[in-house]
């Protein structure tokens, strides 16, 4: 009988260890998921954040540059949202030769920005709110130059990710 009360201590001893283990797991495995969740949302700020930095960088780039001053200064596409006739631009281009490729670094440059905001590389805000009107006026100004390097050059992909940000910002403007 002796032996029975002892076998019988050690029995409930031993289910109460199991159960204080597996309560300790159970806290250890909650701890370790709020903490997997907490830095993921580190993570998620952190990423954020270098969005918006990469962007501003992106822009910065873009400051002060000599090409975009000598379009504006011959073109004042900035000045007004309208369409600048292809032969207006071909005899520019004609009148003076670096002003096509200069054209060309401007709207790459606007493409890389958009292409980065397309795929989430860039925060759009910063873009929108740096860029906006530079880029949706020269995409207006400059539409006959780039349907016709669509067309005649054979290059249908030419500024694509540009226009898709300008129309989406055009639409969500009038919505």
């Amino acid at each position: 009988m002796w032996q029975q009360s002892i076998g019988f201590f050690i029995e409930v001893i031993s289910t109460i260890l199991i159960f204080v283990g597996l309560l300790v797991a159970a806290y250890q495995i909650h701890q370790t998921r709020l903490s997997l969740d907490q830095s993921a949302e580190h993570h998620k700020q952190a990423n954020i954040w270098n969005r918006k930095v990469a962007a501003q960088q992106a822009l910065d780039q873009l400051k002060g540059s000599p090409v975009l001053s000598k379009l504006q200064s011959r073109f004042r596409y900035i000045d007004h949202k309208e369409v600048i006739p292809l032969g207006e631009l071909r005899a520019a281009f004609e009148a003076d030769p670096d002003l096509q490729p200069d054209l060309y670094e401007l709207l790459n440059s606007y493409e890389k920005l958009a292409r980065g905001v397309n795929l989430g590389i860039y925060d759009e805000e910063v873009i929108r709110v740096g860029r906006r009107g530079a880029m949706s006026k020269a995409y207006v100004a400059f539409r006959e130059v780039i349907d016709a390097r669509r067309t005649d050059y054979g290059a249908p992909n030419a500024w694509l990710e540009l226009e898709r940000l300008v129309l989406r910002w055009e639409a969500q403007h009038a919505g």
